[in-house]
């Protein structure tokens, strides 16, 4: 792991913004989601979807994406200078409009945090189903 002058305060301030973010999924609060979600997002879903952050935005008001619990189960991090990546494990519930149906997910990811101008933004998300 690569230290920064940003270290484990900056990693806290992370961890909690990432579960502010999954609350706010689930909540349907797309102001917090523009603040948090950098413009340039990539969000790969766990069934190889890709979404901006526009387009993230609009399936959840539209609620062709309807989460309905996002629980972490572990999480680990990097820090690389203005960069912190984490990973782990955990259980999404959402609704697919596309499927139709309810997904109950275990799910791997790897998310990507970026200090800028407008502070810690996430700007790069992928999961994979373990399930």
């Amino acid at each position: 792991m690569i230290t920064s002058l940003y270290g484990q305060s900056s990693v806290q301030k992370v961890l909690k913004i990432e579960k502010q973010r999954f609350t706010a999924m689930v909540n349907k609060d797309t102001s917090y989601l523009n603040k948090i979600l950098a413009d340039s997002l990539l969000y790969v879903h766990s069934d190889g979807h890709i979404d901006s952050k526009q387009s993230l935005l609009n399936a959840l008001v539209q609620r062709d994406l309807d989460y309905k619990q996002m629980e972490l189960i572990e999480v680990n991090y990097r820090i690389y200078d203005k960069t912190i990546i984490l990973s782990g494990t955990m259980n999404v519930n959402v609704f697919s409009k596309k499927e139709a149906k309810t997904l109950n997910l275990k799910i791997h990811y790897l998310d990507v945090y970026q200090y800028n101008y407008y502070g810690w933004q996430l700007i790069a998300w992928k999961s994979s189903k373990l399930n």
